[in-house]
């Protein structure tokens, strides 16, 4: 006569530590009714085999959990978007403290180790991929609308400043994808943001036309790339005002700094020459020095690295 294990061992032995499982997950694993399986998973939860995440999630003690296995259990159907899905492309840090997930049917945002766990919007079944997580396959948006949607809602990626920084690692970017999904939105302002921010990272080298397309959907009137900031540098171009520290950072992604920047960190950091020592120069003499100090070896790369970790 065969012996059949408990729903409860049987569900123990499955998962390894740190494996996350929903209650749909378990009904499934264990062939039974959703009331059955939540009664196992109860019972593992009671002996300090799981922990309860929220009402139909739980993971197992013993090794902390992928926050992206964990994502994609919250919530179905799904995709990760925004900053998620920027590092899920290798674009961004694997290591988040916030997992932006989508989906049709919104859930209340909740913290588990230390990760937050939050429901974005818009919701498209289409312009989703999957990529590979650990053991298995989980949802995200594709390339295109990833980076269209960050520069619609920069602020959910980390600012624009980072998607300056990350734009070059999003290796494959279909032109006609990224207009797609442009037209989507039908925004005027995101076709010059997105034009704006293609063309400072050298990506509109790649398809010349996507540039000259987006630039005849740009705004008839100025607009500003940060709506948070006023003032900064207008890029006629694309109808932009753009805040200056970030045209800085622009402009050191992909061109030498500008020797007036290096002078200014010089005497930023360096402080040299002393307040007493300019004093004893003749006009203009301190500039002088600075220049004679950037010639010695190692001086200019190091306040290089200086200029770009200021307008960071």
């Amino acid at each position: 006569m065969k012996i059949t294990k408990p729903a409860a061992a049987r569900l123990r032995e499955a998962l390894h530590p740190g494996d996350p499982v929903s209650l749909r997950e378990a009904a499934e694993l264990l062939e039974t009714s959703a009331e059955r399986a939540s009664a196992a998973l109860s019972y593992l939860a009671g002996h300090g085999d799981l922990v309860k995440v929220r009402k139909t999630l739980w993971v197992r003690r013993g090794a902390p959990a992928n926050p992206y296995r964990l994502g994609a259990r919250i919530t179905s159907p799904y995709s990760f978007s925004y900053g998620t899905a920027l590092a899920l492309h290798g674009a961004a840090p694997t290591e988040r403290s916030e997992i932006l997930v989508a989906g049709p049917r919104r859930f209340d945002s909740f913290d588990f180790e230390g990760v937050r766990y939050r429901h974005v919007r818009p919701w498209a079944a289409e312009g989703r991929e999957k990529v590979s997580v650990g053991p298995e396959f989980v949802w995200t948006t594709n390339s295109e609308k990833t980076l269209v949607d960050c520069v619609r809602v920069p602020v959910n990626a980390g600012g624009f400043a980072e998607l300056l920084r990350a734009a070059p690692a999003l290796q494959r970017l279909d032109p006609r994808e990224l207009l797609r999904w442009v037209d989507h939105y039908g925004e005027a302002n995101l076709a010059a943001r997105l034009g704006f921010l293609l063309e400072s990272v050298d990506r509109g080298d790649q398809s010349p036309a996507i540039v000259t397309e987006l630039e005849s959907r740009r705004p008839p009137t100025r607009i500003y790339l940060d709506r948070r900031s006023k003032g900064g540098h207008l890029v006629t171009r694309w109808n932009l005002i753009v805040p200056q520290h970030l045209l800085g950072l622009e402009k050191n992604l992909n061109h030498e700094i500008p020797r007036r920047a290096l002078l200014r960190a010089h005497r930023k950091h360096d402080r040299f020459p002393s307040r007493t020592a300019r004093k004893s120069l003749p006009q203009g003499g301190a500039s002088l020095e600075c220049e004679a100090q950037l010639e010695k070896p190692g001086v200019e790369e190091k306040l290089q690295r200086v200029v770009l970790r200021d307008v960071e």
